[in-house]
């Protein structure tokens, strides 16, 4: 996982995380899907968003949001297609 943004310092030790628009999340995922016992689907997927900034569900999501975000979209993506 590659968060969002780039830790910049910020003098005395300090460091802030800024986000750009060339700093997106990145999620390498390998997952199993299953249901009822049985294996429905496995798999990889390389997730990332370069429009993260413009997602408001990111901005509010908290500390990790533009991760959860990407998550969340990937979920219903896969679900969507079941």
């Amino acid at each position: 996982m590659d968060l969002a943004g780039q830790d910049e310092p910020r003098g005395r030790g300090t460091e802030v995380r800024v986000m750009r628009d060339v700093t997106p999340p990145r999620i390498r995922l390998r997952y199993t899907l299953s249901g009822g016992g049985r294996r429905a689907t496995s798999g990889e997927d390389d997730l990332s968003d370069m429009n993260y900034l413009m997602n408001p569900s990111g901005r509010l999501g908290g500390r990790y949001g533009y991760e959860k975000a990407l998550l969340d979209d990937w979920f219903r993506r896969v679900a969507g297609s079941r």
